[in-house]
């Protein structure tokens, strides 16, 4: 990212707050910009998102090779109501509300670590993660544990956004910047400039 507004002429500083709280300063102007966030049609009215994504990423399952040891096949959400299988995950992440409306059994949490715990532990039965942050994240939080932890195959792939404000007198002339910043890159022989 540095990189793409460096051929810009412009210099980024990153500080590295709780999401929260970084999409609320965004929302009332505090902050230019917060990354990366996935498209969400109601975040539209506050925020400007750029042509051009981060990065593409997928999200699974994690679960206990014990409890799956053949595996996990990727589950729709009325298969896993049907198999009466409970998920553990972050309190108003993308997948609470269409769980809870499926009438499958949500645990919702603060962290990540209590996810991880309740997994491992067999308190829930399926975490919902992006895959290359979660094999990072359990490995930190379950040490070697991990290893008894699974994965399955995408359950989706979603392009991830930087997030501009629409308060901040920045935020709209800095997407613009993205965008021209990453199309320039993504045309040189070092491939993509983001991904």
């Amino acid at each position: 990212m540095s990189d793409v507004f460096q051929s810009q002429g412009h210099t980024v500083a990153f500080e590295f707050l709780p999401w929260r709280r970084s999409l609320e300063l965004t929302k009332n102007g505090s902050l230019p910009a917060t990354f990366s966030w996935s498209f969400v049609e109601a975040r539209t009215t506050d925020y400007f998102y750029p042509e051009i994504p981060v990065d593409q990423v997928d999200d699974v399952y994690f679960y206990r090779k014990d409890k799956f040891p053949d595996g996990l096949a990727t589950l729709s959400f009325d298969d896993i109501r049907e198999q009466n299988l409970t998920v553990v995950g972050i309190a108003d992440y993308w997948y609470q509300e269409p769980l809870e409306k499926a009438g499958v059994s949500f645990q919702a949490v603060a962290t990540e670590k209590e996810a991880w715990t309740m997994l491992l532990y067999g308190r829930a039965d399926l975490y919902i993660e992006n895959d290359v942050v979660g094999q990072v994240y359990s490995r930190s939080v379950l040490e070697d544990s991990a290893a008894l932890i699974g994965m399955s195959e995408p359950l989706r792939s979603v392009e991830l956004f930087i997030l501009f404000s629409k308060t901040h007198p920045d935020g709209a002339l800095m997407a613009e910047i993205w965008d021209k910043g990453a199309a320039l890159l993504s045309q040189t022989d070092t491939g993509p400039a983001v991904r």
